[in-house]
């Protein structure tokens, strides 16, 4: 056998049933090629065998179309691609439909006062608006146009004092008032009925115990008195003028129960007349004596 003969290059695959037939056997035995045995399909052995290489044959027909093979496995997840490059800025969408109000924000603090400004026309008389609370004292501002008159207002809060006005005009002269003379008579001494009485001293002689009277006057009230209780009598006493009796008369009608009693009328008194009182009584002497007040008034007539 030549080299060539023990040519195993070109291969050739035979499949038999039955695996101990004399050619597979007698294929086995060759020593001069290498065969190879492949996997079992349906008890049947596919068998490499290698002949003696001859001439290239001639292009086989194609084969009819195989069976389409089942679904392979899904392969496994490939690897994150690289970020791509930035793409095209968009059109302007459509403009949004409008939002809700917001929140009404917090009050902000009270701004610092304003320079006076310049004084303004007058405006229309406005609504009378609700009581305010009571302001500051402000600066006394410019006189200004007279308004037309407005509704009654509301009473205001009470004020603060103000300060002391200027001394008003003088007034006129008030009417002229009365002027009143308190006009006394008394004794010290024990005094006897039909005494004229004077200053201190009493008796029956009417030029030593009168007194002089100053302007004219009207005696309007007389009050005497005995002084201490005594008999169960009246005693009276009389005005004299210039000597002469007057209609002002007090009595004290029962000397054991008071020991006073006044009187009143109208005697016109004259400048520098004289005037007394005489006291009289059915009894002895009053051993305390007497005493007698004129009341007059300022006769201006």
């Amino acid at each position: 056998m030549s080299s060539k003969d023990n040519d195993c290059s070109s291969d050739e695959y035979i499949t038999t049933s039955d695996s101990n037939s004399e050619d597979n056997k007698s294929m086995k035995n060759n020593k001069n090629c290498k065969t190879n045995l492949s996997d079992t399909e349906n008890s049947s052995i596919k068998i490499k065998y290698s002949f003696y290489k001859g001439s290239k044959g001639d292009q086989g027909e194609k084969g009819d179309q195989g069976d389409k093979g089942d679904k392979g496995d899904k392969g496994s997840k490939g690897d994150q691609g690289e970020k791509g490059d930035q793409g095209d800025k968009g059109n302007k969408g459509d403009k949004g439909n409008k939002g809700d109000q917001g929140d009404k924000g917090e009050q902000g603090e009270k701004g610092e006062k304003g320079e006076k400004g310049e004084k303004g026309e007058q405006g229309e008389k406005g609504e009378q608006g609700e009581k305010g609370e009571q302001g500051e004292k402000g600066e006394q501002g410019e006189k200004g146009e007279q308004g037309e008159k407005g509704e009654q207002g509301e009473k205001g809060d009470k004020g603060d004092k103000g300060e002391k006005g200027e001394s008003g005009y003088q007034g006129l002269n008030g009417e002229k008032g009365e002027t009143s003379y308190l006009i006394t008579f008394a004794s010290s001494e024990s005094v006897s009925s039909n005494s004229y009485i004077g200053l201190g001293n009493s008796s029956n002689d009417i030029l030593r115990n009168n007194i002089v009277v100053p302007t004219n006057m009207i005696v309007n009230t007389m009050s005497f008195s005995i002084r201490q209780l005594s008999d169960n009598i009246k005693y009276t006493a009389t005005l004299l003028v210039n000597s002469n009796p007057t209609n002002l008369i007090t009595e004290i009608l029962d000397g054991s129960i008071n020991i006073s009693a006044s009187s009143t009328g109208s005697i016109q008194l004259n400048q520098e007349d004289l005037i007394t009182i005489l006291v009289t009584w059915n009894g002895g002497a009053l051993s305390r004596g007497v005493t007698i007040s004129l009341l007059a008034t300022k006769n201006w007539l």
